[in-house]
């Protein structure tokens, strides 16, 4: 029962923002930053994201089944859901430096030795 309506809730959710935010609203705001931070605190912080993302993702599919003893669920939605939105909120845009997906992206173009490709555009046809 819970599955159903979390699924359901999730669904309408999604196709609620689809159909009433057609348009970008804030893709052309300037950036504002007060300060720059040392590249090592970018790769540091994209490093811990990465290892965060490997120990709950673990935790996820080797640890026990019991919500209260399982750190994936308090990952997700606490950590990821809650607590990233609202250290954002105080400290700016965390996740840029947090993302899993842009260090592995980053150490990818490391070891390459060069920069990689931009990533392709979204198609028109499928809404912008």
């Amino acid at each position: 029962m819970f599955a159903a309506a979390a699924a359901t809730v999730l669904v309408v959710s999604f196709v609620a923002l689809a159909l009433l935010w057609s348009q970008p609203r804030i893709q052309h705001w300037p950036e504002w930053r007060l300060f720059r931070l040392p590249a090592a605190v970018d790769v540091v912080l994209g490093t811990a994201g990465v290892l965060a993302l490997a120990v709950t993702a673990y935790a996820g599919l080797a640890g026990t089944e019991a919500e209260r003893d399982n750190l994936a669920p308090w990952a997700v939605y606490v950590a990821f859901w809650v607590g990233v939105p609202f250290a954002s909120l105080i400290l700016g845009d965390v996740w840029r430096l947090l993302s899993p997906w842009r260090a592995i992206g980053r150490g990818a173009g490391w070891i390459a030795g060069e920069r990689l490709p931009a990533p392709l555009e979204y198609p028109k046809r499928l809404g912008r």
